[in-house]
């Protein structure tokens, strides 16, 4: 009946889906034995991040949530300075001016520095372009010698 086949496919289903779970758990107790005295590193990292980031012109985080090993980052900017990181080869989620930075076993501080400097240089050439976009737009009599 089709009563019958239906609820031999639902177990059929539950069996594999638990089957799913084990190797969740199993990933899960790996990581558990295995990288959690690493973690703190990429904690370490995240602070020495938001410390370097830490009052750039045009990005703003709250530093009392930098406490894993995420940085969450907000920006007008922050569709352009995904694109740029992108071309970089350094992948961020961002939508819309929010974005977040989740450092990871594979980030050492050879790849710390280079996403560091990346950001800095972004948004220091970004704000001295719009600072002389600024002072062309309003006229100014600067002339360079």
């Amino acid at each position: 009946s089709t009563q019958s086949r239906s609820s031999a496919a639902s177990d059929v289903y539950k069996r594999q889906g638990m089957r799913q779970a084990g190797i969740i758990a199993a990933a899960g107790r790996y990581a558990l034995q295995h990288n959690v005295e690493r973690l703190a590193q990429d904690h370490k990292r995240t602070q020495k991040l938001a410390t370097a980031l830490e009052g750039l012109q045009g990005l703003h985080f709250d530093r009392a949530r930098v406490q894993t090993n995420m940085l969450f980052l907000q920006s007008p900017q922050m569709p352009d300075l995904a694109n740029y990181l992108a071309q970089r080869g350094i992948a961020i989620t961002a939508i819309g001016e929010n974005s977040r930075i989740v450092l990871h076993m594979q980030i050492d501080d050879a790849a710390l520095q280079q996403i560091t400097e990346a950001i800095q240089g972004f948004f220091t050439t970004s704000n001295l372009l719009q600072y002389v976009k600024q002072v062309y737009t309003k006229g100014s009599t600067y002339q360079p010698s």
